[in-house]
């Protein structure tokens, strides 16, 4: 087996970035609605997601439980190329879930 040049693992290792930006969204967003579940959310993309992934390649789910998990949505990057479409649909749930966490943020800043 040929060794894995270094751009191909830097792929692979960027190919994750849209579920570390889920995550930053999600606990951006209890940070500023559920400050006291800004951990649980945060990690909840990535944790939740991996154990969605494992119980529907292990367990008799419907197909749809394992869309649920943004790993699914992953192409095998360095074997594949990136999916695109789904790391643009990631990066925007980030994008608004770290918009509303600062929308919420401010207001309730300015309530008390």
């Amino acid at each position: 087996m040929p060794p894995l040049p270094l751009s191909a693992a830097l792929a692979g290792t960027w190919n994750v970035l849209p579920v570390v930006l889920l995550c930053l969204g999600a606990g951006l967003l209890a940070l500023g609605w559920l400050p006291r579940a800004t951990a649980a959310v945060g990690a909840l993309p990535a944790v939740g997601g991996f154990l969605l992934q494992v119980l529907a390649d292990s367990a008799d789910l419907p197909g749809w439980v394992s869309t649920l998990s943004p790993f699914t949505h992953l192409a095998a990057v360095p074997a594949e190329s990136p999916g695109w479409p789904a790391y643009r649909v990631m990066l925007g749930i980030a994008v608004v879930a770290a918009a509303l966490g600062r929308f919420g943020h401010r207001r309730r800043d300015l309530l008390g």
